[in-house]
């Protein structure tokens, strides 16, 4: 969704555009939720002003009110490592933070690329822990993604997550597991914009690239996926959003096998 302060939008083919893309946003979050995906709040929609703390407000792993520790406490119900969690889970929240080269305070510094793969080895292999008391008990791994029973894993959609830009872009759709935005979802006039406007947003920012491991683009009609780092002759098409997104199948099909 783009909020857009343009006076020729008042024409009638501005207005049939802008009527079948919100028809195609209704369509999508319909599907989304017949597959599995719960709808969630969005923590930073957009709402049509201008937001000088955009740039920190694009799509991240929020954990206010306890959103990213409470499903990965229900990955981990049991032992030390329930509590342990609550101390390493912030460690995934700010991962981002050291990708910010704007920040004078950063000393630190990680390029956004090694983030991402240091974040997807945490997905896959789990977060370790250690009190470092020498027992056996005092150390362990934090499962961040349940790949054995993938259904015990909490699917999420969030609507209008704005972007990095301070511009009035908002994402169409975010997906998350495990409250990790994983997947971005656009939607514009033709696929080319859609795409064009995804990896804009992406180049300006520093916090979503980190998670975001999918695109889907969309121009009311016909839909493509690919990965955030293709060109757009790469994209593939798909005929419904079932065929990659469809929750459990998405996880292991689309976010496990992603290419190293």
């Amino acid at each position: 969704m783009h909020y857009k302060n343009n006076k020729s939008d008042n024409s009638a083919s501005a207005c049939q555009d802008a009527l079948k893309t919100n028809n195609a946003r209704r369509r999508m979050r319909q599907q989304l939720l017949r597959m599995g995906w719960t709808k969630q709040r969005c923590p930073y929609p957009v709402n049509g002003t201008l937001n000088l703390m955009a740039r920190y407000h694009s799509p991240h792993i929020y954990n206010n009110c306890f959103w990213f520790e409470n499903c990965l406490k229900k990955l981990n119900p049991k032992g030390e490592v329930y509590y342990a969690l609550e101390m390493r889970c912030a460690d995934l929240e700010h991962l981002t933070w050291r990708c910010d080269l704007e920040n004078p305070n950063n000393r630190h510094p990680l390029d956004t690329l090694d983030a991402f793969y240091a974040l997807r080895s945490y997905m896959l292999e789990g977060l370790p822990w250690d009190y470092c008391t020498g027992r056996e008990e005092d150390r362990g791994i934090i499962k961040i993604i349940d790949w054995e029973h993938p259904e015990n894993n909490t699917f999420e959609c969030v609507e209008n997550w704005q972007g990095a830009i301070n511009d009035g872009f908002g994402w169409d759709f975010i997906l998350l597991v495990n409250a990790i935005p994983l997947c971005g979802i656009v939607v514009e006039d033709t696929l080319q914009a859609a795409y064009d406007m995804a990896q804009y947003q992406l180049d300006n920012d520093y916090q979503f690239p980190v998670y975001c491991h999918l695109l889907v683009i969309s121009d009311g009609n016909s839909m493509m996926v690919g990965d955030p780092w293709m060109e757009f002759d790469k994209f593939t098409a798909i005929g419904t959003l079932k065929e990659a997104l469809r929750p459990v199948d998405f996880l292991i099909n689309r976010i496990k096998t992603i290419p190293e």
